[in-house]
């Protein structure tokens, strides 16, 4: 089993004030070509307070804690993980 690698997210724009609102999908590679690939933020919840992830989909949970005038980015800690215990995590910053 080689671990996933190449965590990327297809967008990383956040419109202030729209819950639920989707952010972007999650891709990683791995030696299955990606299939059945678990995305979890890195304390191994899909739930982050601000954002959330449902299955390949990052979106904003509570638009309430985001606040561009205090701050302009949000950085956002993703792991990728395989079905054989494989993982791979990443830091994306999204505006």
């Amino acid at each position: 089993n080689i671990a996933p690698t190449e965590l990327s997210l297809s967008s990383k724009i956040i419109e202030e004030n729209a819950p639920g609102k989707v952010i972007g999908s999650l891709y990683a590679s791995d030696d299955t070509g990606g299939d059945g690939l678990i995305f979890k933020f890195s304390d191994g919840s899909t739930e982050s307070g601000e954002f959330s992830i449902d299955g390949k989909v990052l979106s904003v949970a509570d638009a309430g804690k985001l606040n561009y005038e205090e701050s302009s980015s949000q950085t956002v800690s993703i792991v990728a993980l395989d079905l054989e215990g494989g993982q791979y995590a990443s830091g994306s910053t999204c505006s």
